[in-house]
């Protein structure tokens, strides 16, 4: 995919997790007033738009490219697929993005902890 293409847009419902082979990937966020934020820029090897395989729900963010990108793409049916044909090695994949999830959720809690620290002085909590 060329730079500047849009992978999926905020509140789209969401089919499929991507693996970005080549290229970076910017995951954006609007905010109010129509800005937007840029959350995350992912290199190769990184994983995005996981949550998607598992709830199928609407997109939390918005993911283009940054720079000319090949992505793997795995669909929720492809995942499905998956756990039928080959339940270990889905069951691998499901284990390895629970990891993603857990790194990303300890991340934002810290990125939120310096948040509050700065806003109050950097005194201790």
């Amino acid at each position: 995919m060329g730079a500047g293409k849009t992978v999926f847009i905020e509140n789209m419902q969401g089919e499929s997790l991507y693996l970005i082979k080549e290229g970076t990937i910017c995951i954006s966020k609007m905010m109010a007033e129509g800005d937007e934020e840029t959350l995350v820029v992912l290199g190769p090897a990184d994983v995005f738009g996981e949550m998607a395989i598992f709830d199928g729900a609407h997109r939390s963010a918005t993911a283009r490219v940054a720079e000319d990108a090949v992505l793997f793409c795995l669909s929720k049916s492809g995942f499905e697929k998956l756990s039928i044909e080959n339940p270990a090695l889905c069951l691998k994949l499901a284990v390895n993005i629970n990891r993603l999830f857990s790194e990303r959720i300890r991340s934002s809690q810290a990125v939120h902890r310096e948040i509050l620290l700065d806003a109050l002085g950097r005194r201790d909590l």
